[in-house]
């Protein structure tokens, strides 16, 4: 994880929203994660400014990735951190946005943000890195038995599209299954 609080579309953020701490860190796994921190000091100041805030983001920042950057630019996340509790009615409003990046939002948090910090922070909410997957469970791979009736009906109800391209008529195979199982409950 690197710190790059200093990237120069940062300030331009900064300057509009003084009340808010703002940190920018990178993440490198197979392409660059950019992990934006917003430290709030009270949910008021989030309740007003979420939006704002990542509209901002999306304006001053994720315009400014290279055009062939795709990872980066679907894998952009606002960390929102608030040292009072946020309503969970609030929270999920935010996380589930879907505009312009992916939000997490933190309440009650009595910590000041440190780089090891936000290393932990990525590392359990968004890389997952701190798992850590240890033992044997004696799992044997199952063998994969193909179901010759269903495979039938698939073939029943597969068809070519315009553009030459195999699928399925999904409501057909669904009412053919209701048929053939309605009798057995």
């Amino acid at each position: 994880m690197k710190n790059c609080s200093d990237h120069k579309d940062l300030q331009s953020i900064r300057n509009i929203y003084q009340d808010v701490s703002i940190g920018l860190y990178q993440e490198t796994i197979p392409g660059t994660v950019n992990v934006f921190t917003l430290f709030f000091e009270n949910k008021a100041i989030l309740y007003h400014a979420w939006k704002d805030i990542y509209s901002s983001v999306a304006a001053y920042f994720q315009t400014g990735l290279p055009v062939d950057a795709e990872f980066e630019r679907w894998n952009i996340y606002l960390l929102y951190i608030c040292r009072e509790s946020v309503d969970k009615e609030l929270q999920y409003k935010i996380e589930n946005d879907r505009f312009a990046c992916r939000k997490i939002v933190l309440g009650d948090f009595a910590d000041e943000l440190d780089d090891n910090l936000v290393n932990n922070l990525i590392s359990e909410h968004i890389t997952n890195s701190d798992l850590q997957i240890t033992g044997n469970l004696g799992l044997q791979p199952k063998i994969f038995n193909k179901d010759t009736q269903l495979s039938q009906l698939m073939n029943r109800h597969r068809f070519k599209t315009a553009k030459n391209v195999e699928d399925f008529d999904i409501g057909g195979i669904l009412s053919d299954l209701e048929r053939r199982f309605k009798n057995e409950i």
